[in-house]
Formats: C-alpha cells, structure tokens, sequence
C-alpha cells in the first residue's frame, strides 16, 4: 500500500514537472514570437522612413521644440 502510494506521488510529481517545462517552452516561444514582431515593425518603420524623400524629413519638428 504504501509503496503504491509513494509511487503515484512520484507519477504526479514527475507529470507536474513535465507540465512545467512545457509552460516554460510555450512561454519561450511567445517571447521570441514577440521580439520578431517587433523586430518586424521597428524594420517597417525603418524602411517606410527611408522611402520618404529626404526634404520631408526635415521638416518634421519633434513636438517639444518650439515652431
């Protein structure tokens, strides 16, 4: 009896740790799927930049300097 009971927590403890590392996997790809996107849109930005003709450019003032 007991040693079926000490098997069973080994079983559940042994499942919980494999539960664990799949959160932690899952959680890990998310992250890296949420760099790229950002990396995605920060070379959006970049790229939509650089198409501008360069005298637009110059006119955009940031908005704490006064016009």
């Amino acid at each position: 009896m007991v040693a079926s009971v000490k098997a069973e927590i080994k079983q559940e403890l042994h499942e919980e740790e494999i539960r664990q590392i799949f959160k932690e996997q899952l959680d890990l790809q998310e992250f890296h799927a949420a760099i790229n996107e950002t990396t995605d849109a920060t070379n959006s930005i970049k790229d939509s930049l650089a198409a501008l003709p360069e005298e637009s450019l110059e006119k955009v003032k940031p908005p704490h300097e006064p016009e």
